[in-house]
């Protein structure tokens, strides 16, 4: 059971890990977002836009839809992957010799804890689904510079998407504990 003094601690820990991730983050929601920005911008300074057929609208939705779909689970497989291979050099909940970590012989990253070796695979694997919405976002306000203003809205919804995903260091820590807990009673139990 993860206690109050555990995720305190976890987010002590990963405050710095935090800190990157969100700057990452807003990074990769303002790219999209101020080019979205742009196209409405020039959008309005247009007067005629070609008007596109809704089965061609369609056609483009499959690919988005597609992508948002995969950047929940993409993800997921690969943290789920990594975790297996994570390594760390001490056991908060226990420094003694017997409780430190082996080194896989794979090219795993060394972590100071398991709660750090944690945060860094959740780093990689939540800019992986950023960028598998990010992509789409661009097409979306690519295709409302050249056909409708309507593929805005497909922007602002992978936009809203990109924001619910922020990382708030009181949810994370909590998250990150209970991985860490799963982890390491996993690795005693073997």
């Amino acid at each position: 059971m993860v206690t109050q003094s555990d995720i305190e601690r976890v987010q002590a820990e990963i405050r710095p890990h935090v800190m990157i991730l969100s700057i990452i983050h807003l990074a990769m929601m303002l790219g999209a977002g101020v080019y979205a920005v742009f196209v409405l911008k020039t959008i309005s300074a247009k007067e005629g836009l070609e008007n596109q057929p809704m089965e061609s609208i369609l056609m483009f939705l499959v690919p988005i839809v597609t992508c948002t779909v995969m950047s929940f689970v993409i993800p997921s497989l690969v943290f789920a992957n990594l975790k297996k291979n994570l390594t760390w050099t001490s056991d908060p909940a226990n420094a003694s010799p017997d409780n430190q970590s082996r080194p896989s012989s794979s090219n795993a990253p060394l972590a100071d804890t398991p709660a750090k070796a944690l945060m860094g695979t959740m780093t990689s694997t939540r800019i992986i689904g950023l960028a598998l919405l990010e992509g789409p976002m661009f097409l979306c306000s690519f295709l409302a510079s050249r056909y409708s203003p309507w593929w805005l809205v497909g922007s602002a919804i992978l936009f809203l998407l990109m924001a619910i995903r922020f990382p708030l260091p009181r949810m994370l820590a909590e998250w990150i504990a209970n991985e860490e807990e799963q982890l390491l009673a996993g690795r005693r139990n073997v």
